[in-house]
Parts: structure tokens; C-alpha cells; sequence
């Protein structure tokens, strides 16, 4: 058994501010210290909002810790790096009772395993929820009186010298070599993380500042509405930038590229979605093979009770029925039976259509893969014209759910 300690937070600009995670990390270590817990495991969501509890690995990782008896103590720097919802920091605290696991945080210097821990951390949580949405109402209001004073939003950082563009612009005559020639003259974008300028965010600028530049008809890098099996999932192995999808519709005919290779250059190939769809397949039946021994926790008898329940919505569906309801009720037993609801829907077979890369909806397909993938890099520097396609990294959202190499090819 183990001692935890978890680690949160949404934005990561500067080490040396007082909730870096570093800082957290090394508070909690001194509070595990004094309670005897020498080597706890750190977990961490570093750049994760804490709004929604499933969109944390690490955090669902600590309660399924907590839950299987695993988990001896929890540490935390604050009662905010664990939640920022009520609900779910009442549900929390009250599995963590349940097990007999006290969790200690550094700020508020809270202990659970006595009673006055508890009532401060029941105050506390419903603090945290309203000053959430006090702050996100101030900031809304802002904006919105910002708006009505200069017409302007102000969404995020602005880009930097819009003179500068709109010359560049004026100079090439078109939004992509007037994003190749800002990358040249090496002028800073709003975000310096950023892969450099793009064509869309050139237009941005002259449709806000000199819209009558804009030449009819250009292109403006406006995203397709088409769903597409692997959008925002994979990465071009050159540059590292997230790889656009586009689709012929004469041919029928689906391929990705890396759309920086027009401003930034270093080579225009294009990879069939075929073959991308052969070599991700693999990787994609290990986190089958894994859901599938993942056992369901809870009564086995209400799992009996959700397989019954489950064929019967089926059957009422296919009948032309509206099942609605049942499908609610259904939805809302999974997630009593088990933390890790999505993992158990995958072992109860809910997606299994989305598990064929290849062939299953595109929509579904993509939403498997990105919760199960973090995102997959792709070697585009070989030739993909003989449809094959080498992956040269697949990160996923939780190691723990790939398995090893006996069984994979087993995912009926």
C-alpha cells in the first residue's frame, strides 16, 4: 500500500509562482514527512482544468487507488487541486471516509481523520464552487463591458504589430506567403510556444484591422465541417505540429499533411488515412485487450442487473420505441457501478464499433482514439505513396491501460 500525493494545475506559465507544481510537490512531501510517509507516488494533471474530474488521468488514477484499498493517505496543496465542484468533492471525501484514508492538505492545514477536518472540508468545497463562479461571471462581465465601450473582444492574447502584417500582406498578395515571410523576418506571434505564423491567422488580423485587403474567394483556413476518423490526434515528426486533414471528394479520397510545411518548409507529403488507419490499429486493440480484464467494480449483481437492462433497451429501440429514459437510467447504473465509467462501457461493449479504426464512424472512431490517445506522431519523412505509414510515438492518456504484447491480437 501506498501514499499519495496529487498534484494539479490548469495553466503552467512560471516555475517560480507559489502553486507551480514543483511547489506543490515539495509541500506535500514535507506534510507526507511528518506523517511518516517517506516514498509517497506522485500524481500529477499538469495543464488539465479541475472542472471536470474525467477529463483527469491522474486524478482518476488517485480514486481508483483509494477505492481498491491501495491508497494509505492522500496529500494535496490545497482543497482547489482537487476540486472545483461540490458534488464531486463531497463524493470524494465521502469514498475516502468509506476506506479509511485520510487526506491531509498543506494551506488549509485540514486532516480527515478527525471531525472538524471533515466540517472544514465540506465548508471549504462549497466555498471553492462559488468563488468559481463568482470569478467566471466578473470576467464574463468584463469582457462584455469591454465589448460594448470598443467594439473589440478581448479573448486571450492579442497578435502582436498588426502593421507589420497587414505590410507583409500588401507585399505577397496572398495570406500564405505573407505568413512565410513573417516566419522569415522572424516576428513574434502572440503565443511564443507557437509553431510560428499560418495563413489563417494572417486573415484574422487583416479581416479585423484592413478588411477591405482581403481578395475575394482566398483562402482563410476555415476548418471543414467533415468529420474526420483522426483530427487533433495526430503530429508531424519534423515540427511537431498537429497534422489537417483534407478530403477529395472526386476520388473519395482522405489524406492528413502538415500544414506548416507551406510557411515553414520542410517537405508537403501527405499520408493516406488507410494507412494511418493499418498502423494505429495495433496500438488501438491493446487498450481492448486491456478493457476487456479490467474487472467491473461493485456488486456483481447490479452488473447482472445492467446487462439485462441493456439488451432490453436494444430490443425497445430497435422496435421504433423512444427509450430515452431507459438509456438514462442505464447510463446512471454504469456510473454507480464504477469510477472509470468510460473504460467499463469499452468492456461492456458500448463502443465496440468504434474500436475498427477503418471502418467504424469516423465520429466515434475519433472520439475513441482521443480519449485513448494523448496523440500519435507520425514519420513524415517516408514515403507514404505505397501506403505504408510508420508511427514513430503513441502517447496515451493512461499507460496503465495498454497491454503487453500476449493477447493483443484476441480482442473479440
Amino acid at each position: 500500500m501506498t501514499a499519495f500525493i496529487y498534484v494539479r494545475k490548469s495553466v503552467v506559465a512560471d516555475d517560480s509562482t507559489t502553486l507551480s507544481p514543483k511547489v506543490q510537490e515539495e509541500r506535500c512531501r514535507a506534510l507526507a514527512a511528518a506523517h511518516g510517509d517517506t516514498d509517497p507516488e506522485v500524481l500529477s494533471d499538469i495543464g488539465i482544468s479541475g472542472a471536470k474530474v474525467e477529463q483527469r488521468p491522474a486524478y482518476m488514477r488517485l480514486v481508483a487507488a483509494i477505492e481498491s484499498g491501495e491508497a494509505t493517505s492522500v496529500y494535496s496543496y490545497d482543497l482547489s487541486r482537487l476540486h472545483r465542484n461540490t458534488a464531486e468533492a463531497l463524493r470524494f471525501f465521502g469514498i475516502a471516509e468509506e476506506r479509511k484514508v485520510p487526506v491531509r492538505l498543506v494551506a488549509e492545514s485540514i486532516d480527515t481523520s478527525g471531525p472538524t477536518g471533515e466540517l472544514m472540508l465540506t465548508i471549504l468545497a462549497a466555498m471553492n464552487a462559488w468563488v468559481s463562479k463568482v470569478t467566471s461571471a466578473k470576467i464574463k462581465a468584463s469582457l462584455k463591458r469591454r465589448f460594448d465601450e470598443t467594439g473589440k473582444k478581448n479573448g486571450g492574447r492579442q497578435y502582436p504589430h498588426p502593421e507589420i502584417v497587414i505590410e507583409a500582406y500588401q507585399q505577397t498578395g496572398s495570406l500564405t506567403r505573407a505568413a512565410r515571410k513573417l516566419n522569415a523576418d522572424k516576428v513574434p506571434t502572440r503565443n511564443t510556444q507557437s509553431r510560428g505564423w499560418s495563413a489563417s491567422a494572417v486573415a484574422s488580423i487583416i479581416q479585423r484591422e484592413a478588411p477591405d485587403l482581403i481578395v475575394p474567394g482566398e483562402s482563410r483556413g476555415r476548418p471543414t465541417a467533415r468529420p474526420f476518423r483522426f483530427a487533433r490526434l495526430l503530429r508531424c515528426s519534423e515540427c511537431g505540429g498537429r497534422l489537417s486533414a483534407s478530403y477529395e471528394t472526386k476520388h473519395e479520397y482522405t489524406s492528413y499533411y502538415c500544414a506548416v510545411a507551406n510557411t515553414r518548409p520542410h517537405g508537403r507529403k501527405r499520408v493516406p488515412e488507410s494507412a494511418l488507419a493499418e498502423a494505429i490499429q495495433p496500438e488501438a486493440n491493446r487498450f481492448l485487450v486491456r478493457a476487456k480484464r479490467v474487472p467491473l467494480e461493485g456488486d456483481p449483481r447490479e452488473a447482472a442487473k445492467i446487462d439485462v437492462l441493456e439488451g432490453q433497451v436494444e430490443q425497445l429501440a430497435a422496435s421504433g420505441l423512444d427509450v430515452t429514459s431507459l438509456r438514462a437510467d442505464l447510463e446512471a447504473r454504469r456510473t454507480a457501478l464504477s469510477p472509470s465509467r468510460w473504460v467499463k462501457r469499452i468492456a461492456l461493449g458500448e463502443l465496440r464499433l468504434a474500436s475498427d479504426v477503418g471502418a467504424g464512424d469516423p465520429t466515434a472512431v475519433n472520439d475513441f482514439l482521443r480519449r485513448v490517445f494523448d496523440h500519435v506522431t507520425v514519420d513524415m519523412t517516408a514515403d507514404h505513396e505505397r501506403g505504408k505509414v510508420s508511427i514513430i510515438e503513441a502517447v496515451w492518456r493512461d499507460p496503465s491501460m495498454r497491454a503487453s504484447d500476449e493477447g493483443v491480437e484476441d480482442t473479440a
